[in-house]
């Protein structure tokens, strides 16, 4: 199940790797690198796995095609769909 697209990947590795350089080479205090570094590593987690649980949450989703991997397909009504005239019941 994937939830982010490539763009969105790129930015959130690049912005994972920004903010481990960060958390190594700029002088700050050692909980405020641990807050960082754990932050890096969640954006960077979602990045290659592809999925992102608050777009989950908020029914958002970055992929270009809507491929069978996509959540965006899961057939779960979004926030402001309405189901067409066949899936109702």
């Amino acid at each position: 199940m994937r939830n982010i697209g490539t763009l969105d990947r790129i930015i959130r590795i690049i912005l994972a790797l920004v903010i481990f350089y960060v958390a190594t080479m700029v002088n700050m205090a050692d909980y405020l690198k641990i807050i960082l570094a754990v932050i890096g590593g969640l954006i960077l987690v979602t990045s290659i796995t592809s999925f992102c649980f608050v777009y989950k949450i908020f029914g958002i989703c970055s992929c270009k095609k809507r491929n069978n991997n996509c959540v965006c397909n899961s057939g779960v009504e979004k926030p402001g769909e309405s189901l067409k005239e066949d899936d109702k019941i």
